[in-house]
């Protein structure tokens, strides 16, 4: 009776420190990554990549996703697309949606590999749906754009929905312009509204902006002229050139507002200097107007304001310009 005792308890011993050696290695690669973390926020790259590695040998997901970024950007490391993929593809087989939407950006720009728009729909779709909005809205882009997918704008909605849906500015922007446009989707101002307004309100200019010309037109709303300014205002003081030449505009029309004419030059040397050529027309008009003192004051404010946009300019990667002039 002995005798059959002995082997199932073997079994369950050697069970026991396979569990056991397992929950160590796990313990040891979060050890690892998380002196990684700290020895790249303190800027010692190299050790932060040599942490990074250790962690990622040994199955940690999120530091093969964090080792590929370093090789992507050669922090650390030498710089190597190669070795890049090569790590964000085993995150990726562990599902880390990251380096599912990063494969798909390598694949759709041709990073480190042949261009493949094919491969790049795939990698985003596996991460869309993981509810990554990021990569929802990138798989939009794609159907909307028929990369790598036949052209489907009722596709490109519903991704754009999902992604906007889960609070991602660029997704609702986009899917209020669809709506403003009718584009691919019913022609629906409300809707177009709502949208902005999600962006709006995560400080989005574009959509700030295109708010204010809902308000300056009266398309989905009351028409208030005091409203379109207060919108055009925020988007200009983020150094959206339209929405400085749209407040400009106003200002210098008047409609439903004061009249100000230093301010409206202000605002349109502003935009001139955005790339808002027609801005050039209305300065020609205001010099001839105004006094040699109104100017001079005139171009006093446009370089404060300058200054302080310029301080508070939000980062350009995250901005797209849209439609939006009066």
């Amino acid at each position: 009776m002995i005798k059959n005792h002995k082997k199932p308890l073997m079994a369950t011993l050697i069970f026991f420190v396979i569990v056991l050696c397992h929950g160590t290695g796990i313990a040891n690669s979060q050890n690892h990554f998380t002196a990684g973390q700290r020895a790249y926020d303190l800027g010692n790259y190299v050790s932060a990549a040599k942490e990074m590695q250790l962690a990622a040998q040994a199955g940690h997901s999120e530091a093969q996703f964090f080792l590929g970024g370093l090789y992507e950007f050669g922090v650390g490391v030498e710089q190597n697309y190669q070795t890049t993929l090569s790590w964000w593809k085993k995150a990726a087989k562990q599902n880390h949606s990251m380096a599912q939407n990063n494969l798909g950006v390598f694949y759709l720009e041709g990073h480190g590999v042949s261009q493949n728009f094919e491969e790049a729909v795939q990698w985003f779709k596996q991460a869309a749906l993981n509810s990554l909005p990021l990569a929802q809205f990138n798989l939009a882009r794609m159907y909307a754009n028929g990369l790598g997918v036949s052209q489907d704008g009722a596709k490109a909605a519903e991704w754009f929905e999902k992604s906007a849906t889960q609070g991602y500015m660029k997704a609702q922007l986009f899917l209020g312009e669809m709506y403003d446009q009718g584009q691919d989707v019913e022609k629906n101002p409300e809707a177009a509204l709502h949208w902005y307004r999600r962006a709006a309100n995560q400080g989005h200019p574009t959509a700030q902006n295109n708010i204010g010309v809902m308000y300056h037109t009266g398309r989905g709303v009351s028409q208030s002229f005091e409203k379109a300014e207060i919108w055009f205002r925020r988007a200009a003081e983020r150094g959206h050139a339209m929405a400085q030449f749209n407040l400009g505009l106003i200002l210098l029309k008047g409609n439903g507002i004061t009249k100000n004419n230093q301010h409206a030059y202000a605002w349109f040397n502003l935009s001139l200097l955005g790339g808002t050529s027609p801005a050039a027309k209305y300065l020609q008009q205001l010099e001839e107007d105004m006094n040699s003192v109104q100017i001079e004051k005139a171009k006093q404010l446009m370089k404060t304001l300058r200054q302080r946009i310029h301080q508070e300019l939000p980062d350009p990667h995250t901005i797209r310009s849209g439609p939006g002039a009066l």
